[in-house]
């Protein structure tokens, strides 16, 4: 009638904990790149140097490496291209936006076991 559910092993598991533990690693250090202060400074100099010259000199990518070419259809990249175009608009409130998000992520992660 229906299908069996299919079996997952502990090591399936694991291996799927990792691939998503190193997809967040990999989603952080982009939205921590993008909130560096010298990022944001650098994308918006070129911008006024982009209109200032007519929109005649191309823009720079925005960190992104040519690697991540092709994760264009990936619903993490749209995110952190959404959050890159946020804080290029409004930085101050997107550092205080960092701000919270970091005193979150202190109170909810747990610091290391003592023994």
């Amino acid at each position: 009638m229906g299908a069996q559910p299919e079996e997952v092993t502990p090591e399936q598991i694991r291996e799927r904990m990792a691939d998503t533990r190193r997809s967040m690693e990999n989603n952080l250090d982009r939205l921590r790149e993008a909130a560096n202060p010298r990022t944001m400074l650098t994308r918006q100099l070129a911008a006024a140097r982009h209109k200032r010259a007519g929109g005649r000199t191309p823009l720079p990518a925005g960190g992104a490496s040519s690697a991540d070419d092709g994760e264009r259809g990936n619903p993490a990249r749209a995110a952190v291209d959404a959050v890159r175009h946020q804080i290029g608009a409004r930085p101050i409130v997107a550092g205080l936006a960092a701000l919270l998000i970091g005193a979150v992520t202190a109170v909810l992660v747990p610091g290391p076991r003592r023994r």
